[in-house]
């Protein structure tokens, strides 16, 4: 089973597997860019967290500013490569905030593991701006979710007077059976 749409949490994938009785392998992949990343089959082993190693494109990992961030560290995923689209039908607007000196802005944020595979930490409108400090939100849920008792988790932001935002979660508690 292949996941395009983005990296699935690893329990899950392991729930899946056992019910289908099929490899899941998870990978990046969108209708401008195609496929971004991807896990390898088995016997190729997969690394949990990762959408894989990049399948013929170059991805670079920005922030704020636009400036190449460090491996390890989480940027905004921005491709170029030959199945890049070229633009939208007739929105130039739409184009100019999509690209950045030829580089496609996904609106994922992600980074490079130690062995170059692509980690995906969130969705650049979902960070949160707490004083500064950015908070990926699916960083705290997968949190949250490894708390015994803990069924489900999202973290979200609420607005605060003198951050700017706050952290908050909602958290299902798993019934006692």
């Amino acid at each position: 089973m292949r996941i395009a749409s983005g990296r699935l949490e690893p329990a899950e994938m392991d729930r899946l597997e056992e019910r289908l009785g099929v490899p899941v392998l998870t990978g990046l992949a969108s209708s401008e860019t195609g496929t971004t990343a991807q896990q390898r089959l088995p016997p190729a082993p997969r690394r949990r967290g990762s959408v894989g190693p990049l399948v013929d494109c170059e991805v670079r990992l920005v922030d704020a500013d636009g400036k190449v961030v460090p491996r390890g560290e989480i940027g905004e995923i921005q491709v170029r490569g030959p199945q890049v689209f070229d633009g939208y039908f007739d929105d130039p607007e739409l184009d100019a905030a999509s690209f950045v000196d030829g580089w496609f802005r996904m609106g994922d944020l992600g980074r490079f593991d130690d062995a170059g595979e692509l980690c995906l930490a969130g969705r650049v409108k979902e960070v949160i701006n707490r004083g500064g400090d950015k908070i990926s939100p699916l960083e705290i849920d997968a949190v949250l979710r490894s708390v015994p008792g803990v069924a489900d988790a999202a973290a979200f932001a609420i607005p605060h007077p003198r951050l700017g935002e706050e952290v908050v979660a909602a958290v299902v508690i798993r019934p006692e059976v």
